[in-house]
C-alpha cells in the first residue's frame, strides 16, 4: 500500500505497532498531498483520519487507535 501510495506522489509509510501480545502494521500516509492531512489506512479498518504529528512514529500510533476506538496499550510504534 505505502509504495503504490508513494509512486502515485503520495507521502506514505509503513507504521508498525507493538503492544502486550499483539502487533500490528498500519499504512500511514497525507492526503491530498498539498494538504497533509494524515490517514491511516488497514486491512481492518480501512481508512481513517488522525489529527497527529507525521514524523512522531507514537503520536500517530496513538492518533490511529483513537480513530478505532481500540484500548489497547501501546508499548512500542515504529517506522518501517
Amino acid at each position: 500500500m505505502a509504495q503504490a501510495l508513494r509512486r502515485n506522489g503520495i507521502k506514505a509509510r509503513v507504521l508498525i505497532i507493538s503492544g502486550d501480545g499483539w502487533s500490528h502494521a498500519v499504512t500511514a500516509y497525507q492526503y491530498p498531498p498539498d494538504k497533509g492531512r494524515i490517514w491511516c489506512w488497514d486491512s481492518d479498518e480501512q481508512s481513517v483520519m488522525v489529527s497527529a504529528r507525521w514524523t512522531s512514529s507514537e503520536s500517530l500510533a496513538g492518533a490511529w487507535l483513537r480513530a478505532c476506538h481500540r484500548d489497547e496499550r501501546i508499548i512500542q510504534a515504529r517506522f518501517e
